[in-house]
């Protein structure tokens, strides 16, 4: 399985001389001339007991460069200017920690820049040091970074400044930006944002062309998908391109790089070890759309940094020394194989002056074999296009299934509690109505006592007239309250007003 740390550095000096640099399955730091003699390559260790995820550089005066880091977690420089020096200690860990420390060095004219990010607590910092062949500075920090599995990402230009691209918070979301070291005044910038997105943007790649161009791919999160992006600077210039979003999926984009040929720029991303990518000419802003890159079948995808240097190093009259040979100071990430020859993705020609085995892939994917073979390639490298097209589908139409039956529990949620709130505005409202006219029941109680004392006389002797009119409207007045005798309505000036107002029925004055 293609695993982006895990990488293979192939450099070709600009005397023809060919090497990979490797660490094999026993933890070996390995380094293998691949053009040796009879065109067989020949493998010494120039390490032993190291972490696999290593860095290696190769200068404009043909010296290999590497950093690793040993089975306890110690930082070790070494280089090889006609044979391989010994192991210089760079920091040494006072606790065995071995965890992936993204090594980078920059071997720049007049200093070896060695970069790693450290773990202290629960925050990364990213550090570094300068190196020279038998000494190490102390280190320095750059700044806080966070602790993803690419959280940061560094180039240098030919004018020997470095770049240093990592996220820092806004406050709300994690935006990408660097900083930029000037080496000969030793001094760095501060920090200059590039993204403004409403979201978080991660995974920096970044890589600077001959012309001084630098080329950011990052990956940004969307509140269902992932969005890969990219965006440019020119050299001498402050302002970003627009940014361009060059493919969306429900998958994150972990295994991706950015890489420059002769005439192209090309954004690729890898999964499952098939390559997919985009491409646009250089000087142009108009991107290929998706596809899938036909690699030749059956062989394991490496990750490999290739870097070349074209011309001899020459020194002027003034003694500097120059090259022709950067077309992009550091090395490139391209996926390839190396199973009978190393062959690398997207370049268009193979290697000049390559030994028997050395050669590199066309982009079009044509092997040897017959037409029927190469039709039966291309028709399954769409079978398998569209069946990730239709995985993607299945997979974000299951999501808003989801998103539909909790928005259905939700909507019944609320219609059962509008239930319940209109029983108990109905209970309140009939409690307000019992409130507000407090007389009611008082004048019923009343109208029942004066029925029942106008019918008494029918089941006796028939009391006289009079008396029995003063009996009723005794009898009624003693039903009803008295303002002076109930203490309640002097509490309420409205049912006081009422109370004061009501004057007794005509028939009660005529009876009397």
């Amino acid at each position: 399985m293609y695993n982006y740390f895990n990488r293979h550095y192939i450099f070709r000096r600009s005397d023809g001389e060919m090497r990979d640099i490797f660490c094999d399955g026993r933890q070996n730091l390995c380094s293998s001339r691949l053009n040796g003699k009879n065109g067989l390559p020949d493998s010494i260790v120039i390490a032993r007991n190291v972490h696999p995820y290593f860095y290696a550089e190769l200068d404009e005066h043909n010296v290999y460069h590497v950093v690793f880091q040993d089975n306890e977690g110690n930082i070790n420089y070494i280089y090889m200017d006609g044979q391989w020096s010994k192991a210089m200690p760079v920091l040494g860990s006072k606790t065995p920690a071995v965890y992936n420390k993204q090594l980078y060095i920059a071997p720049l004219k007049n200093s070896i820049y060695i970069f790693y990010v450290l773990q202290h607590d629960n925050s990364f910092l990213l550090a570094y040091q300068t190196a020279s062949k038998n000494k190490a500075s102390t280190p320095k920090i750059v700044d806080y970074v966070s602790g993803s599995n690419i959280p940061c990402s560094l180039i240098y230009d030919q004018n020997e400044n470095i770049y240093a691209f990592y996220q820092s918070y806004d406050g709300k979301y994690l935006q990408l930006g660097y900083k930029k070291m000037d080496t000969a005044r030793k001094h760095w910038s501060d920090f200059i944002s590039v993204t403004k997105f409403m979201g978080n943007c991660e995974y920096p790649h970044a890589i600077i062309d001959a012309n001084g161009t630098i080329h950011l791919c990052y990956q940004r999160r969307t509140q269902k998908q992932y969005e890969l992006v990219y965006q440019q600077k020119g050299r001498d210039k402050n302002l970003w391109s627009a940014e361009t979003v060059l493919h969306s999926s429900v998958y994150p984009f972990e295994n991706y790089s950015v890489v420059q040929t002769k005439d192209k720029t090309t954004v690729y991303w890898i999964r499952d070890d098939v390559i997919y990518y985009v491409a646009a000419m250089l000087n142009s802003d108009v991107w290929s759309r998706p596809a899938r890159y036909v690699s030749q079948p059956g062989r394991q995808l490496q990750c490999i940094c290739w870097k070349e240097q074209n011309s001899p190093v020459v020194q002027d009259r003034q003694g500097s020394s120059s090259s022709a040979a950067s077309q992009t100071p550091s090395p490139g990430i391209f996926p390839g194989t190396l199973s009978n020859g190393v062959r690398l993705a997207f370049l268009d020609t193979p290697v000049s002056k390559a030994g028997p085995q050395l050669s590199l892939a066309e982009p079009s994917g044509r092997e040897t074999g017959t037409y029927s073979e190469d039709m039966r390639d291309r028709a399954m490298s769409l079978l398998k296009e569209l069946q990730e097209d239709i995985n993607e589908i299945s997979t974000g139409w299951s999501g808003t299934k989801k998103e539909l039956a909790r928005m259905t529990n939700a909507y019944m949620d609320m219609s059962r509690e509008l239930g319940k709130l209109s029983l108990r505005l109905n209970l309140v409202e009939n409690k307000l109505k019992e409130i507000s006219n407090p007389y009611k029941s008082a004048v019923v109680i009343a109208e029942d006592k004066a029925s029942e004392s106008t019918a008494m006389p029918e089941q006796g002797s028939a009391p006289d007239v009079n008396k029995s009119g003063l009996e009723t409207r005794s009898s009624l007045s003693e039903g009803l309250p008295k303002p002076s005798e109930n203490p309640g309505l002097s509490l309420d000036p409205e049912a006081r007003k009422i109370w004061e107002e009501w004057q007794e029925p005509k028939e009660w004055s005529e009876g009397s």
